[in-house]
């Protein structure tokens, strides 16, 4: 098979080039600057000896590889850190709103207690704990059946709801529909815009 020297070079090389941004053959050359193969621990392969690497790769291949991999690794399957931070952002969020405290996020403090699996149901609570002034804290958790996987405890700064309104509508485009519309209703409820209306009328 052409390019079938130093396999695992060539992997690693694939693969600290995706985790550097490359996203062709030709940006793992960047990997090929200064003293990065010794910081990486492998030798850096030239982009050239890649591309040849990988036109060997036949359907066949691929297709194996895949279902090896989803042997081997479907159950080590784990959600990110960071998809559950943002998770439990947008959760404690909701919950606040929902509790009539609507604020913006100060700090949230995440602890991971287990591993969280991918594929498989989740249960998600959150609950506003108190305020204190303007602060409003919170705590959210994720299970994996009665397991605890995950927490949060998020310290949230109260907004006006006129200047909630008016962040919130400048990052429409972004926005999560049912979240946007909740504040709006918030805004509504207080008197915090007179031109806000329900959706639908």
């Amino acid at each position: 098979m052409p390019g079938h020297a130093t396999p695992g070079r060539k992997v690693l090389t694939l693969v600290h080039a995706m985790m550097a941004g490359a996203d062709c053959i030709d940006d793992c050359d960047v990997l090929r600057s200064g003293a990065t193969g010794r910081v990486l621990g492998h030798g850096v392969m030239a982009p050239l000896t890649l591309g040849t690497f990988l036109r060997a790769f036949t359907f066949g291949h691929v297709r194996q590889l895949d279902s090896l991999s989803e042997a081997l690794l479907a159950p080590l399957a784990l959600s990110g850190r960071v998809v559950i931070a943002e998770t439990f952002d947008e959760l404690l969020g909701a919950a606040n709103l929902a509790a009539g405290n609507p604020g913006m996020t100060g700090t949230l403090t995440v602890r991971y207690r287990k591993p969280t699996p991918l594929r498989t149901d989740l249960r998600l609570e959150a609950r506003c704990q108190r305020r204190e002034g303007r602060k409003i804290f919170s705590w959210a958790g994720i299970y994996h059946g009665d397991t605890l996987t995950a927490e949060a405890d998020g310290l949230f700064i109260e907004v006006a709801p006129a200047q909630f309104l008016a962040i919130a509508e400048g990052n429409a485009d972004s926005a999560d529909p049912v979240m946007l519309a909740a504040i709006r209703a918030e805004a509504l409820r207080v008197g915090a815009a007179s031109d806000v209306h329900p959706i639908g009328e």
